[in-house]
């Protein structure tokens, strides 16, 4: 019961303390969701961040189910998501499968992604996240790799890649399915 009472109160913090101006990006495409910086959430109208925090929520709680040390850095998922018009989950999906969200990596190099084989160093986790996500878009997706299965073709190799990082990503749905029946029915005010 505390738990949905933080939530609401949480939700109608942000309705009320930032003021809806213009859309920012479309917050929903591809199941993306929240905020690169302060000007991205003041754009965003009510519902668009309702659905960001629901997905950082989802991400947050699973990454804290397995320990990871990426607990941290579950909101620049989320704004690096919407930033390259991502899946909210395939990037932190990716880390569960490659380096069972950040726990088991080559040290220093802040490299959860398995990107270049491990062997690539970022400057920290967030650097890692952010890169990761633009290569992503401009290295796969741009290019035609429109789901999990032809993006692990080209990252993996295999298609057994795949069907793990799917894995992953329906734990952060079901998680988003747990917190959405907690929240709902919203009150009208606010929607």
């Amino acid at each position: 019961m505390k738990e949905k009472l933080f939530i609401v109160f949480f939700v109608l913090l942000l309705i009320l303390t930032f003021p809806n101006q213009t859309h920012a990006k479309n917050v929903i495409a591809g199941g993306s969701a929240v905020l690169k910086n302060e000007d991205t959430l003041n754009t965003m109208q009510s519902q668009e961040r309702l659905e960001a925090y629901i997905k950082y929520m989802a991400i947050h709680n699973v990454l804290k189910r397995y320990n990871s040390p990426l607990l941290p850095y579950a909101k620049t998922f989320i704004e690096s998501s919407i930033d390259n018009n991502l899946n909210s989950y395939l990037v932190v999906s990716i880390s569960g499968v490659e380096s069972g969200f950040g726990k088991f990596l080559i040290p220093g190099t802040y490299n959860p992604f398995g990107w270049g084989q491990g062997k690539i160093y970022f400057e920290s986790f967030e650097d890692a996240i952010n890169t990761v996500s633009l290569k992503l878009r401009t290295r796969y997706i741009n290019k035609g790799a429109h789901s999990v299965y032809s993006i692990g073709l080209i990252y993996a190799g295999t298609t057994s890649w795949s069907r793990k990082v799917n894995f992953f990503i329906s734990q952060f749905k079901q998680e988003e399915e747990k917190i959405r029946s907690s929240l709902l029915p919203l009150p009208q005010f606010l929607m």
